[in-house]
This record gives C-alpha cells, sequence and structure tokens, in this order.
C-alpha cells in the first residue's frame, strides 16, 4: 500500500525534472512575472513545500498553477507541481486515513488523487480564503465521504440471517486517527497510547515521549532506568510492530506523531 504511495511520488519528480519540463516551465516563466525568482520546477515545488513563507504570495502563486493546470499551455506541469507542493499535507491524509481503507490501500491512493484534480479543477477563487488549506482540506472531506458512503452501501447489500439479526451488537473499534470533535489534545494523546500498548506492548509508553510528546531521549531513558541505545530499540522495535499492524511500507515517527495528532 505504502509503496504505491511512494511510486506515485517518485514519478511525479521525474515529471517535473526532465528537459521537457524544463522547456515548458521556462516558457511559462518568460511570459509569467510572478515566477520569475524561480529558475525551475524543483524550486517553486520546494518554496510551496516549506512552512516558512509568505501566504499570500504561496496563495498567490497556487492561484497561478490552477489556472495554468485548467487553462495553460503546461497543465500537466502546473498539477505535478501542486501535487509536488502540497504533498506533505497529501502524505498526512494518506497516513490518517488508511485505517479506512484497510485490505484495499490501492484504492486510497486513486481516491486521494483523483479527489485533488477534481478540487484543482473545481474551486471558486471568490470563496476561498488560504488556497492550499481549502484544497487539501475538501480533498479529505471528498475521500471520507466517498469512501464512507461506500461502506454504508456495502453493508444495505448485506443479507442478514434471522441468527445474525438476534446476534447483540459489535462495536466498532475506536480509531485514534479519527479524533472525536473537541478533543483535547491530552485525550487525543490517551487514545493514540491506548492503541500503541494494544499492537505494540509496554513500550507503547516509550514511543508517546519521545515521538508524540518529544521529550528528550537521554531524560526518558534515565527515567525507566536503561541506556539511550536500548531505548532507541525499543522505540524502533515499537514502530515496526505498529507499522506491521498498519501495513504500512515506511512510516517515520514524524509521520506517526503528525498522523495521529492533528485532526
Amino acid at each position: 500500500m505504502r509503496s504505491r504511495w511512494e511510486a506515485i511520488h517518485c514519478g511525479l519528480l521525474r515529471s517535473i525534472s526532465g528537459l521537457e519540463a524544463a522547456r515548458q516551465f521556462a516558457s511559462w516563466r518568460a511570459r509569467t512575472s510572478t515566477l520569475e525568482s524561480f529558475a525551475d520546477p524543483m524550486s517553486l515545488v520546494g518554496y510551496l513545500s516549506q512552512p516558512e513563507g509568505d501566504l499570500d504570495e504561496k496563495d498567490r502563486l497556487i492561484w497561478l498553477l490552477i489556472h495554468e493546470a485548467r487553462h495553460g499551455k503546461a497543465p500537466g506541469l502546473a498539477q505535478s507541481i501542486l501535487f509536488l507542493g502540497l504533498w506533505r499535507a497529501l502524505d498526512a491524509i494518506f497516513v490518517r486515513r488508511s485505517a479506512l481503507f484497510r485490505h484495499r490501500g490501492a484504492d486510497l491512493d486513486t481516491e486521494l488523487i483523483d479527489s485533488f484534480v477534481e478540487q484543482i479543477g473545481r474551486l471558486d477563487p471568490t470563496r476561498v480564503g488560504r488556497v492550499a488549506a481549502t484544497l487539501v482540506r475538501n480533498t479529505e472531506r471528498d475521500v471520507v465521504v466517498s469512501r464512507t458512503h461506500e461502506l454504508a452501501r456495502a453493508a444495505r447489500s448485506v443479507v442478514v440471517t434471522p441468527d445474525v439479526a438476534s446476534a447483540p451488537p459489535i462495536e466498532p473499534e475506536v480509531s485514534p486517527f479519527d479524533p472525536h470533535p473537541g478533543q483535547t489534545d491530552e485525550a487525543a494523546v490517551a487514545a493514540i497510547g491506548r492503541w500503541l500498548k494494544r499492537v505494540t506492548g509496554p513500550d507503547a509508553a516509550l514511543v508517546i515521549d519521545v515521538v508524540v510528546r518529544g521529550r528528550d531521549r537521554a531524560e526518558v531513558a534515565s527515567a525507566v532506568g536503561i541506556s539511550r541505545a536500548a531505548l532507541n530499540k525499543r522505540v524502533e522495535r515499537a514502530l515496526a510492530r505498529a507499522r506491521r499492524f498498519l501495513e504500512v511500507d515506511s512510516v517515520s515517527p514524524e509521520r506517526i506523531s503528525l498522523a495521529l495528532v492533528t485532526a
């Protein structure tokens, strides 16, 4: 599941790195003063993807990319730059919503791509504040709504026999990937801790301290009476067990923290 998503990222990088992409960008840059400070597609991606920078300027650049994707001479290039410029946010959605597509991971990347492209095509500038946040938020909403409707249709199509109908209801497992509205940060961390303890064992507390809370590893190691090297091994083993449970090929501690803590 994860490997296919990463392959899409690699393909996008290749698409903006070739000679044709450089030629298209040079032509576009020559007719658009907004791009004068960017030497090539990758420099524009780098600027859009960094957390620093003027938000108003980024909005102008993203609207420029959206217009090019809709009506310009280099729509494919503009679309690829948009994907890569906002990839961190899209990747966070992928991690956050993996549980919703468990056992159907290939569908999640397709849904994300299709929804993002659809948002590029229909976003209304008169009704949008921060365009990057709106693109990402609307994309995630569409993915979740589409999948929820699909699951509801599947549930309605199941034939319920008398013995099944008389059985007590099974409460669905609450996922820490989907915090409840109004949930406090501490409550979210507690939910993450319970989930990690179930899938990784007693070292879940170490993962919470080091990854989620960001405590100094030397301090954590001293508090539990082990060496820092031993702490690192235990945290990495716990993360590996979490990765296997999620059926994700490569999830960094930063991505786990982002996916489980942010809404």
